[in-house]
């Protein structure tokens, strides 16, 4: 209580002011910032082990898209300028702020020497000050001691409040030196930035596309084979198309022929059919025709006066034999009247059955001819259908026989372009096979160099014979690609034999007459 009567209360409220509250603050600060630090190298940690990836601190997310820019344009990342200029970015939270951690940190190491700086200096100021007043008391002559240890004692107290200062600031710079040893935030700061490093080199670069001069010369070489793959499959669709097209006009061409003939064929087999019923309808009326003059001749040899007639005849014929008979037993003179008048009555009878056999006979050669008549349009029908049927069958044949032609054509094309895109998927695939070896040599000469430059310098040896290694690499690199050469030489010479070849044959089919 004697000291804080010391005192004044201006003091008292300066002394808070600049020294008790900053130092409350930075150790305030410097937990909360070792707090921030550990938690940000926990959840790299997390990240180095392969575990969830969870919530990341924002740095991570910067330094990923940052390496990724870089990878993508430098052959060799810088990782540990990176991750210090990114960090000296980076902010923490404090009472609902965001602070620098760099800053803050620097502030909070530096406090401590501050107050003691502070607190010394007024210290040896305030001694400066009393001694010099003090010395000044004692040059007076005639001062008596009670009054020399009045006039002392003001000096003195000044010179207690200095040193209750000081102890207050020493105090304080004490503490946070503390403090700063419990929560060692360079220790905090290495550990984040060293398991950076870590996950950038070994956890994150290798699911990056580099771009190395290794990988820029594979890209090169890969684009290279695609464009020649791509201009390869132009020509070579080029050439198909103008081959292919006259040859694809005849067989649309010889279609249209087909169709043609088929359409002939049709109109042909309509006239036909039509032929073919005049015909029916013409013989029906022939065998009606015939069938009426039969029954007229049947009707007529079994008419009646037909019979009498027969008899009548009979037995003039039997008169006439009487007689002749009777002229020869008898008397001529006698009997010539009687039988002048029955050979007359005989005459006329004879004549009437003569009329008769006359209209009959020309009702059978009406029917005869006819009959006749019926037979030949019956032969000629016959004969058109015989010429139409072999017509029909020769067109038949004709067809399919220009079916099989163009069938053979079409499988013939077929088989070639069938062979021509297994030769292109062949070639394609062996180009992607001698790439992917490619990459793979690029990839373990990439690791081999890594590796190398990851050496310690004493291993001079070592670093020699991996060197002769990778020029022996190199050299099978080499060796590879002149095989990838010759071999895309090879296929494209061989492919365009054979695609002349296909050409060819399929030339020499197409000017085969059908």
């Amino acid at each position: 209580m004697a000291l804080l009567n010391l005192f004044p209360p201006y003091l008292i409220v300066l002394t808070l002011v600049l020294v008790i509250f900053p130092t409350v603050l930075a150790v305030r600060i410097r937990m909360t910032l070792y707090k921030h630090l550990q938690d940000s190298t926990a959840k790299v940690k997390r990240l180095i082990r392969g575990e969830s990836r969870g919530v990341q601190p924002k740095i991570i997310s910067n330094l990923e898209n940052r390496f990724k820019i870089a990878s993508s344009q430098l052959d060799d990342v810088n990782t540990a300028a990176l991750v210090d200029g990114l960090y000296h970015e980076e902010q923490f939270t404090f009472m609902s702020k965001s602070l620098s951690c760099e800053k803050w940190d620097y502030f909070v190491r530096v406090l401590p020497n501050l107050l003691l700086a502070f607190g010394l200096l007024g210290t040896f100021f305030g001694i400066t000050l009393n001694l010099t007043g003090i010395s000044t008391l004692i040059d007076i002559n005639n001062v008596d001691l009670q009054s020399l240890g009045e006039k002392l004692k003001t000096p003195l107290e000044s010179m207690g409040i200095a040193f209750i200062t000081s102890l207050i600031g020493l105090a304080c710079s004490s503490l946070l030196t503390v403090i700063n040893l419990i929560f060692n935030t360079n220790l905090a700061k290495v550990n984040l930035i060293s398991s950076l490093e870590d996950y950038l080199d070994n956890i994150l670069q290798p699911t990056v596309e580099g771009n190395s001069r290794l990988d820029k010369a594979v890209n090169r070489m890969v684009d290279t084979q695609q464009a020649f793959l791509t201009n390869f499959h132009n020509e070579v669709t080029r050439v198909l198309e103008s081959s292919l097209e006259k040859v694809a006009k005849k067989i649309d061409d010889g279609n249209q022929e087909t169709a043609k003939l088929v359409t002939q064929v049709c109109e042909r087999l309509t006239e036909t059919a039509g032929t073919l019923s005049t015909g029916a309808t013409t013989f029906k009326s022939s065998t009606n025709s015939f069938e009426e003059n039969v029954n007229k001749l049947y009707k007529a040899i079994h008419h009646e006066n037909f019979v009498k007639y027969g008899q009548s005849l009979d037995n003039c014929i039997s008169n006439f034999k009487s007689t002749v008979d009777k002229l020869v037993n008898s008397q001529v003179t006698d009997n010539l009247v009687a039988t002048s008048e029955k050979l007359y009555s005989t005459h006329a009878k004879l004549c009437l059955t003569v009329e008769h056999i006359d209209s009959l006979t020309k009702l059978m050669s009406q029917a005869t001819d006819n009959v006749h008549n019926t037979f030949k349009s019956l032969v000629s029908v016959e004969a058109e259908i015989k010429n139409l049927g072999q017509s029909s069958l020769s067109i038949r044949k004709e067809s399919q026989n220009l079916n099989i032609v163009l069938n053979e054509r079409t499988e013939q094309l077929l088989i070639s372009l069938q062979s021509i895109q297994n030769n292109l998927l062949e070639t394609t695939h062996n180009i992607n096979n001698n790439s992917d070896q490619l990459t793979a040599l690029g990839d373990r000469l990439s690791r081999l160099i890594s590796q190398e430059v990851g050496r310690n310098n004493y291993q001079g040896e070592i670093i020699a014979e991996k060197s002769q290694q990778t020029v022996s690499y190199l050299r099978d690199i080499q060796a590879i690609l002149n095989q990838i050469i010759n071999l895309s030489n090879q296929q494209k010479n061989s492919f365009l034999s054979e695609m002349e070849k296909e050409i060819n044959q399929v030339s020499d089919s197409i000017k085969k007459p059908f």
